[in-house]
């Protein structure tokens, strides 16, 4: 009874973040130039007119701004919006809102909003879930290094002791790069929170 409560609570802690996690709806590379590009739609449910006109405002992470009601450029029917590398510094998950003016008839304010992430390389962050997965992987990358580490610990020959040797130094290694390259880009998610405790 007790390893089916264990068993359903990791269950739990691994599907509930996923079904609650909340995608950005736009990723971008930090001081990289991008472009949020939005579909304008109107109440019919059909592409909003050449004369249709969309303004754009955007809240940093610590919620300044950043664009404050800025025109978006009309090509047909996509509404976009250059973000130079200059705008694309602050680390974290920006949010955004489109208004749009649809002439008419009848003459329509659209409203859209969504979030957008700005990360150090571009990819989008870990959710718990993943992170459960990069944890068992790491897990075995160190599980196999100390396997081949044992194994020439308790082989008599020179030349295998130097192969289980090397494969164990070498999965050690990919271990600790593997290990750097998930703390870099999960801490990069932090710089603001970093930067403001650094302040004190």
């Amino acid at each position: 009874m007790k390893n089916k409560i264990m068993v359903l609570a990791l269950l739990v802690l691994l599907v509930l973040p996923l079904a609650t996690a909340q995608d950005p709806s736009f990723i971008f590379k930090r001081d990289t130039n991008s472009n949020i590009t939005i579909t304008c739609i109107n109440s019919n449910n059909e592409f909003c007119s050449a004369g249709a006109v969309c303004t754009l405002t955007v809240f940093k992470p610590d919620n300044t701004l950043l664009f404050n009601d800025v025109a978006m450029t009309n090509n047909n029917n996509f509404h976009i919006f250059p973000i130079f590398a200059n705008e694309s510094q602050t680390l974290g998950e920006h949010s955004a809102v489109v208004q749009c003016d649809e002439p008419g008839p009848p003459s329509e304010d659209l409203f859209e909003s969504f979030t957008f992430l700005i990360t150090q390389s571009g990819a989008d962050r870990i959710n718990p879930g993943e992170g459960i997965s990069l944890l068992i992987a790491f897990g075995i990358i160190f599980i196999v290094s100390i396997f081949f580490l044992v194994l020439s610990s308790r082989t008599n020959d020179q030349s295998m002791k130097a192969i289980f040797i090397g494969l164990s130094v070498f999965f050690l290694f990919a271990d600790i790069l593997y290990t750097i390259t998930i703390i870099s880009e999960n801490l990069s998610q932090f710089e603001n929170l970093i930067r403001g405790f650094g302040a004190f």
